[in-house]
């Protein structure tokens, strides 16, 4: 009987707690972020948050999206990256437009919007795990140790009109996660690899995106790069490249597979074509 009244009792508690998130709407769903912001505010537009962690966890900790896709606006400035580790509150893609949040920068000059390490222990920009899902788009991912952007263990990220200014890797899809670029991607510095799937994780380009380098860019490892597993997809005859970085092509290991629609020799960089580079069990195969 004990155990009965415990279990109804947090059955009440969870619901209580449930029942205490607002519900977004059309007028409420927007959030702000600026360099002139403070974390002890509520992250709306007359009284930004000063970090897009604080924008995340107070969306993600207070509200249920009530099928409608929130909105967290970046203003210009220079900024400390985020993690988010679990799905939102509320459903998830509807038929209203509803879905998972969208962290917007300057869509006109994603340069002005720029994503610094998360923190020197975390020195990924933008990093997603268990889970989470999101669209980030319009800014500028700067964590030289470490993926601009991440995403692992079931994590889902729609990307886009992102600068990548140089480091280790871009883009990495680790684990499970998944990366899809739906608009441009600008790489203005050198990298070791500039798109990764690793150990089951997906990293995709869809066609019709602009894929550009600024002149003098290097890959030292390679501009494409599958391992354990992981895969990438990226078909030249369907995108628009822009210039012509230097280094490897693609590099593949351990079943990472990269599909490049049977195109392998136009696949951005000067060094190899895309095909078999390591040779033996469990190496790579391209489409």
């Amino acid at each position: 009987m004990m155990r009965i009244a415990i279990a109804l009792l947090s059955l009440c508690l969870s619901a209580s707690a449930f029942a205490q998130r607002t519900y977004l709407t059309e007028a409420t769903k927007n959030f702000y972020v600026s360099t002139v912001g403070s974390d002890a505010n509520d992250c709306r537009q007359a009284t930004p948050c000063l970090t897009i962690q604080r924008a995340v966890d107070n969306l993600k900790q207070n509200y249920d999206t009530n099928c409608i896709r929130p909105y967290i606006h970046i203003a210009d400035g220079s900024y400390a990256g985020w993690s988010d580790y679990a799905p939102q509150v509320g459903c998830q893609p509807s038929a209203d437009g509803g879905g998972p949040m969208a962290i917007v920068g300057n869509c006109a000059n994603p340069a002005a919007v720029v994503i610094n390490a998360v923190s020197p222990t975390k020195p990924t920009s933008i990093s997603y795990d268990g889970g989470a899902v999101a669209t980030v788009i319009c800014l500028t991912a700067s964590s030289p140790g470490a993926p601009g952007i991440y995403a692992t263990n079931g994590a889902i990220l729609e990307v886009g009109l992102i600068n990548f200014p140089g480091g280790i890797y871009g883009i990495m899809a680790d684990a499970g996660g998944t990366i899809i670029a739906t608009s441009t991607l600008n790489f203005t510095g050198n990298y070791v690899y500039g798109i990764m799937g690793n150990l089951g994780g997906y990293a995709g380009v869809v066609p019709g995106v602009t894929v550009s380098f600024a002149s003098g860019v290097n890959f030292s490892g390679s501009f494409l790069f599958a391992a354990n597993s992981g895969k990438v997809v990226f078909q030249p005859s369907g995108l628009n490249i822009v210039g012509n970085p230097t280094g490897s092509k693609c590099y593949a290991s351990l079943h990472g597979l990269i599909n490049t629609a049977g195109n392998p020799s136009a696949v951005p960089g000067n060094a190899g074509t895309c095909l078999q580079t390591d040779p033996g069990p469990g190496s790579a195969n391209y489409g």
